[in-house]
């Protein structure tokens, strides 16, 4: 039975392949990176003070304002009548 010696060529093939992975993914990543920190615009929201956005709520009156309950209407004609 031979054995087959093991050689640095093989044994480092693996790792060279492995580094050459790992520099490809690095350096863009890195690039990638430099370009978020330093380069971006900061976006600046503009917020609105709370005096200014307390502003008086014009919606439609309570019933208590209007003064209550309109008074119930009699069924004078069926079609008069909302379908619902």
């Amino acid at each position: 039975m031979k054995f087959l010696p093991i050689t640095t060529e093989t044994s480092t093939f693996g790792w060279e392949n492995f580094l050459a992975l790992l520099v490809a993914v690095a350096i863009p990543g890195f690039a990638a990176f430099v370009w978020i920190a330093f380069f971006r615009k900061k976006r600046r929201r503009k917020r609105r003070r709370r005096e200014e956005s307390r502003r008086e709520y014009v919606g439609n009156p309570t019933l208590a304002q209007t003064g209550g309950l309109p008074p119930v209407r009699k069924p004078e004609n069926v079609s008069d009548q909302p379908k619902s």
